[in-house]
């Protein structure tokens, strides 16, 4: 599991374009291509983003620690 602390990401179709704080894409995190099968964008409280997050069952523990995120 890993955070992007500065950055921005943005919709590509169906999937996400990851930018470092210097507006280069992060291929590694981004589609099409990318290494990341689950993801979820919180905002500033913690919370997941509604229509932010694309998280498989088996890594939905990981991904919500805590039974109130899921």
């Amino acid at each position: 599991m890993g955070r992007l602390a500065v950055g921005r990401v943005s919709r590509n179709g169906s999937g996400l374009v990851v930018y470092d704080s210097y507006g280069r894409v992060i291929e590694y995190l981004s589609e099409p291509g990318g290494k990341i099968r689950s993801w979820c964008l919180v905002g500033p409280t913690g919370k997941p983003i509604d229509g932010w997050s694309f998280v498989l069952d088996e890594d939905r523990a990981r991904v919500f620690p805590f039974k109130d995120l899921a």
